[in-house]
């Protein structure tokens, strides 16, 4: 079994950056399933990365297509919600 994992940040360039400074990782930055496919066939990506403002049902797309690999045994994007601004509410 290969593993893929899935990067979701800001813009994705310097997370792409990063997970590449890191021994066995092969991080490609995916706007698209047809640039996810092509990072994991022809550049052996295993790590995708992807910016926030990808929409959702995109995330899910390309993961779909991830899934669809013979040697991949599940590719689902995991959803971390942050907050993007902090209520004026004393009690919060």
């Amino acid at each position: 079994m290969t593993r893929a994992d899935f990067l979701i940040d800001g813009a994705g360039l310097g997370s792409a950056i990063a997970a590449n400074k890191i021994d066995g990782i092969r991080c490609a930055m995916c706007t698209d399933k047809t640039l996810a496919r092509y990072a994991r066939e022809h550049n052996g990506a295993n790590v995708l990365q992807m910016p926030r403002s990808l929409p959702i049902a995109q995330v899910e797309e390309i993961a779909a297509r991830i899934a669809q690999e013979p040697d991949v045994e599940y590719a689902q994007p995991d959803y971390i919600v942050m907050a993007r601004r902090v209520p004026t509410d004393p009690c919060y």
